[in-house]
């Protein structure tokens, strides 16, 4: 069985059972356990047999071809794949083992990017650091200068200075760090950075500055010496230490003022869109987030302005060498499609995509059950239901106020592809793509 066709028959089952289950009744739990069960050792069976006859090989050939992309997405998003034609472009980076490659994920707000980090933090090789922009207020215009030489010092693994930008930050900002305790930890969001934490109880432990990144021991956050605030000289020689870095950048005003970070020769850019629908709608459905309904048209404003300067930026004023070392994606191309935009974002920088991560958008992505219902509610959760992640916005958005972003981010709409709502009948239709496809 073929890795392929393993997948598909991982799939095909658990629609089967999920078909059973509802033919059998939710009440007949003991008959719905014995049939989970036995489709579980039949896959099991058939994945034993298959590692003894084959040897392992990536879940994605290096050449991915056009056939593997209509089969995958046939299987897990219908009624919500297109049909893609070809497949998209995509820079390739040459891999060099002894290059310190650093990447910049940039977003706006409520755009997904949480959920892209993570193909990152799940990289045992990666060090990841979540926000570390977080001490700056929402305003991006302010302290702008500062922004970006800390963006540059995170390039170079220097947090030399890191406790010091953290306090001006705050100092000047006005800014709460009640939730992301940069400040305390030296490390915002720590939640989101365990692998980190486990990384640098290790260094710390031994007493060297030289840090071995694939080393790991249990973090004690109020241990005197290797708990928190965290020392900067072994976070930098941590990050110095790892075979490359990955950061998720959301609190910049526009990609302006990231795309000069590419002069430095190792650097990527992952620039992430969503469709504005989704994000205003995530945005309004956010307790902490200031938008309001009455705010919805000067925030879709503001908001697709941006992005139209962003991909006009992106595509007539950059370099062949900075377009190189540029990847623009798609949330909802992401969503629908998770392993193969993750190989395609590995490729990207010129390395192989982990097992760990294939392991991750699998248990993330591709089972309903106990795990999505907990984490559902939640906003800030990486596991997703395709069909609510990416047309939620649907439930939490008026038709009024759908065509008011509509019109307002017309020009944006077109550039990123997405497809309009003509009528509030066309809004109740689920099953109708909204995606464009060139």
């Amino acid at each position: 069985m073929a890795v392929r066709n393993r997948w598909t028959m991982l799939l095909k089952l658990r629609r089967i059972y999920n078909n059973m289950r509802n033919k059998i009744g939710r009440q007949n739990k003991g008959i719905t356990f014995l049939l989970g069960a036995c489709l579980s050792l039949y896959f099991i069976r058939g994945v034993y047999y298959d590692s003894r006859a084959r040897k392992s090989r990536p879940f994605f050939k290096e050449t991915v071809n056009t056939s593997l992309w209509r089969v995958y997405s046939s299987e897990i998003q219908e009624p919500f794949a297109a049909s893609y034609k070809e497949m998209p472009t995509v820079p390739v980076a040459s891999f060099d083992k002894t290059s310190h490659k650093v990447v910049i994920i940039y977003a706006t707000k409520r755009s997904g990017s949480t959920l892209i980090g993570e193909f990152f933090n799940q990289n045992k090789h990666c060090f990841y650091l979540f926000e570390p922009l977080s001490p700056f207020s929402r305003d991006c215009h302010l302290l702008l200068g500062e922004r970006f030489d800390f963006l540059h010092q995170l390039v170079q693994c220097n947090f030399s200075s890191l406790p010091q930008i953290y306090k001006n930050a705050l100092l000047q900002s006005n800014h709460t760090d009640v939730n992301a305790k940069c400040l305390q930890n030296n490390l915002c969001f720590s939640n989101r950075n365990k692998y980190l934490l486990f990384r640098y109880a290790a260094a710390c432990g031994r007493g060297n500055k030289t840090a071995s990144f694939h080393e790991l021991t249990r973090f004690v956050a109020a241990d005197p010496t290797c708990g928190y605030p965290l020392r900067s000289e072994i976070v930098s020689s941590l990050c110095n230490s790892a075979p490359f870095v990955a950061y998720k950048i959301i609190r910049m005003c526009s990609i302006r003022d990231v795309v000069p970070l590419l002069a430095y020769p190792n650097v990527y850019l992952i620039h992430l869109m969503r469709d504005p629908r989704g994000i205003l709608g995530s945005r309004i459905d956010l307790d902490s987030d200031e938008l309001t309904a009455r705010d919805v048209n000067s925030a879709s404003l503001k908001l697709c302005e941006e992005i139209a300067d962003s991909i006009d930026f992106m595509d007539t004023k950059v370099n062949s060498d900075g377009k190189s070392r540029y990847l623009r994606v798609r949330y909802e191309d992401i969503a629908l499609n998770p392993l193969l935009h993750a190989y395609i974002m590995y490729k990207f920088i010129g390395r192989d995509l982990p097992g760990s991560v294939k392991l991750w958008i699998t248990n993330s992505f591709l089972f309903d059950g106990k795990m999505h219902k907990k984490e559902s509610k939640d906003p800030y959760s990486t596991v997703k239901l395709v069909q609510q992640s990416i047309m939620s916005w649907k439930n939490r958005l008026t038709y009024d106020q759908i065509s008011q972003i509509q019109r307002n981010c017309a020009i944006a709409m077109e550039k990123m592809r997405y497809n309009v709502i003509t009528s509030e009948e066309h809004m109740k239709h689920w099953n109708i793509s909204l995606l464009g496809y060139t």
